[in-house]
């Protein structure tokens, strides 16, 4: 028997491709968000994490402290492990890094950050408490285009906690045992005239340890361009965060550079 099967053309879903894989886009609604860098630059910040806060639904950025240069704890779709790690698996350009990349926001073109077990599959257990993919700036084929940005900025300590004075704070202290019970009125009084030194701490150690108006500077300067075949791109960027308090300063230099030649079946890339 001669069975001839003619084609025949059916709608079929979307598919998007992640890795090595791909999955039907309706499974993947929501699960995959991406941030581009301009959203990225309206935010003068020297991490990463703190560039995500409020920009992805369904990711937690809570900064580890206030001092300057201090990393960012960024938890996908909420604790997903008790005793294991919470922190996402990093890949910078394909490539998967041991914890915080510690990249300069200047360097970023993309951030995907795959959220769902479908999506993290091909990262196994590194991916289990989510991805966040990372494609810096690449170089496209044109004229020599340069492009530089800064910004500079102070903080002002607008909420400073004023401190009692010596006088003030032996009144409080007279009141506070003879209201407790601790001591009477006299023996409390006997106590500062044997420590007559009580008057002489009248130091407010608030401008001694702050520091009001501190700068933030950055400065960022991009070159990109290349030939049909051969593209480049060099970022490099100068981040300097003085912090209100005293001896809490960051400091970075960062550079990044990439090239990428492409001819008939041949493909090289390279970045340091």
């Amino acid at each position: 028997i001669s069975v001839t099967l003619e084609d025949e053309a059916i709608a079929i879903d979307d598919v998007v491709v992640i890795g090595y894989s791909s999955v039907k886009k309706k499974e993947l609604t929501g699960a995959v968000a991406q941030v581009k860098a301009t959203d990225i630059s309206r935010i003068n910040t020297s991490d990463l994490g703190n560039a995500l806060q409020g920009m992805v639904s369904g990711v937690s950025v809570v900064s580890e402290s206030g001092a300057p240069g201090a990393s960012s704890n960024i938890l996908i779709r909420g604790v997903t492990s008790v005793n294991g790690q919470n922190t996402p698996l990093y890949v910078v350009d394909g490539i998967p890094q041991e914890g915080d990349p510690k990249l300069s926001p200047n360097e970023i073109e993309t951030i995907d950050i795959l959220k769902d077990a479908a999506s993290c599959a091909i990262y196994g257990t590194r991916g289990a408490a989510g991805v966040i993919l990372v494609t810096t700036k690449q170089g496209s084929a044109g004229n020599l285009k340069v492009s530089l940005d800064a910004s500079y900025g102070i903080q002002q300590i607008i909420s400073k906690n004023y401190l009692m004075n010596s006088v003030e704070q032996t009144y409080f202290d007279l009141i506070s045992r003879r209201n407790t019970g601790r001591a009477a009125h006299d023996e409390a009084i006997l106590d500062l005239f044997q420590n007559k030194a009580y008057f002489q701490n009248n130091t407010d150690l608030f401008d001694l340890t702050f520091v009001d108006n501190a700068s933030v500077q950055n400065y960022n300067v991009n070159l990109s361009g290349g030939s049909k075949e051969l593209t480049f791109n060099l970022t490099s960027g100068y981040c300097n965060h003085e912090g209100v308090l005293i001896n809490s300063n960051f400091e970075r230099f960062n550079t990044r550079a990439n090239f990428s030649y492409n001819k008939n079946k041949w493909h090289l890339g390279g970045s340091i």
